[in-house]
């Protein structure tokens, strides 16, 4: 079944093939089954997503609870890290 959307493509998608051992036979690719095959990586790359989220959500509220235990340490080493920096851009 070869329908036509509203986009005027097809669901299937035919790609000349030029010369060579083909001979210039049509190539058809079934968008479905590349869709299927594609399913299991979006997945993957969504739940990694997800993972960096609620990684990065913990990193946040760790340094914000660090910060607001030792106040006079984190100024003190915010203080140290920007005096070597500019020592180190001279």
């Amino acid at each position: 079944m070869n329908t036509i959307s509203n986009d005027g493509f097809s669901r299937r998608t035919f790609l000349r093939v030029a010369g060579g051992a083909l001979g210039g036979a049509w190539l058809t690719l079934d968008l479905a089954k590349v869709a299927q095959a594609a399913q299991p990586a979006a997945e993957w790359i969504g739940d990694s997503a997800v993972r960096v989220r609620q990684t990065q959500d913990q990193m946040v509220t760790s340094a914000r609870d660090y910060i607001r235990e030792r106040p006079l340490i984190t100024l003190g080493v915010a203080l140290a890290a920007g005096y070597l920096i500019g020592r180190i851009g001279r």
